[in-house]
């Protein structure tokens, strides 16, 4: 059994958790600019 890299992991995790805020955040702007 070979450990995680808890390291990389944390910064895959970070990157994917600012990706799917951007999203959201951008789906919000969207309906604002729409008005």
């Amino acid at each position: 059994m070979r450990s995680i890299p808890i390291i990389s992991t944390l910064v895959v995790l970070a990157a994917v958790g600012v990706m799917i805020a951007l999203g959201v955040w951008q789906l919000e702007r969207r309906e604002e600019k729409a008005d």
